[in-house]
């Protein structure tokens, strides 16, 4: 791993941890993390954008939550899913991550629901 992506990560969970509490967007905390993860995977493919969504998954779970993978598995999945289809897409449209981001929301919501439900 590059790097700058170890580098974007890591300001990443800072920044989120400190300034981006406070920066709410009509009440909403923006997941920047989820951002990230989906620019990697389209840009470096589905091995990397796993193993990236694997990583800050666990970070994120041991920062942020009382069970540890929940987030794991759901970024590993997105980072997979979104990964997977890299090289069917164009690259150089902003558009293009801004859908699958929002794309990549739903799933991690309704996913977070349906574990939080079966773990407790």
């Amino acid at each position: 791993m590059p790097f700058n992506m170890i580098l974007l990560i890591i300001l990443n969970f800072v920044l989120q941890t400190t300034i981006f509490q406070h920066l709410r967007v009509f009440g909403i905390l923006p997941n920047t993390t989820l951002i990230i993860l989906v620019c990697i995977s389209v840009l470096k493919g589905k091995r990397v954008g796993s193993f990236i969504g694997l990583i800050v998954g666990f970070i994120q779970d041991i920062l942020f939550f009382n069970v540890v993978g929940i987030n794991a598995f759901i970024y590993f999945i997105i980072g997979y899913l979104i990964g997977s289809i890299n090289d069917k897409i164009y690259k150089d449209s902003s558009f293009i991550p801004f859908v699958l981001t929002a794309l990549s929301t739903v799933f991690y919501h309704l996913a977070y629901s349906f574990l939080c439900i079966f773990v407790g």
